[in-house]
């Protein structure tokens, strides 16, 4: 896949992770390209021009243009980084949460303008909202397993989860602050929901863990 001279693309950085000595590598969701990787050179310094955006949860338009492997990140213009989910822990993993499971369900070059703008809605409300941050991270999954065609009716599970899931996933993003279901209610079906992502696609969700870690 080969880019101009700063190809201008929209996304959200999903993931973050030092590469060689002072570089980072990118996983970025655009709406232009799908999921792609890009490498920020000499980010890791401490006066690097673009060290404020190579993180995940940064929205906005990525310029970047074809090295000799990964294309390369040459600028940033940061539209949102949804501040308030890096001062509180649970905002923190909800919003992690939704990231994980986006980059790991979606394809490389594939379009993902839908995905994208469901991941936003969810980081919106957990960000400025006054919702249980993961009951976004419930809706915005279920969003997306509705979306790829797996139908969570089709398990074995207790009927208070199929309540839960019922009541979310016809929901809009802002309507999710009107449920009358207990944080711990939640969780559980966050586990479930988790059981059914490793069944039923074979993907591992290493923020669970973290969420139930914290949530003991």
């Amino acid at each position: 896949m080969g880019y101009n001279k700063d190809m201008v693309l929209k996304g959200i950085c999903l993931r973050a992770i030092n590469y060689k000595e002072k570089d980072k590598l990118l996983t970025i969701a655009t709406f232009q390209k799908g999921k792609i990787s890009v490498t920020a050179r000499g980010v890791r310094s401490p006066s690097a021009k673009l060290k404020a955006g190579c993180m995940p949860l940064v929205f906005g338009e990525f310029s970047i243009s074809q090295g000799k492997g990964f294309p390369v990140l040459t600028g940033i213009d940061i539209q949102e980084n949804f501040y308030n989910c890096w001062t509180d822990s649970d905002r923190n993993l909800s919003a992690l949460l939704i990231l994980e499971f986006l980059e790991k369900v979606t394809l490389g070059e594939q379009d993902i303008s839908t995905e994208i703008i469901l991941a936003l809605k969810a980081l919106n409300e957990i960000n400025y909202g006054n919702v249980y941050p993961y009951a976004l991270s419930l809706w915005f999954m279920l969003k997306i397993l509705g979306y790829a065609g797996v139908d969570y009716r089709e398990e074995e599970l207790f009927e208070n989860a199929f309540q839960i899931f019922d009541a979310i996933i016809d929901m809009e993003s802002h309507e999710v602050e009107t449920l009358d279901i207990l944080p711990k209610n939640i969780l559980m079906a966050i586990e479930y929901l988790d059981l059914i992502i490793k069944n039923r696609l074979s993907i591992k969700l290493h923020i669970v863990d973290q969420i139930k870690a914290l949530n003991k």
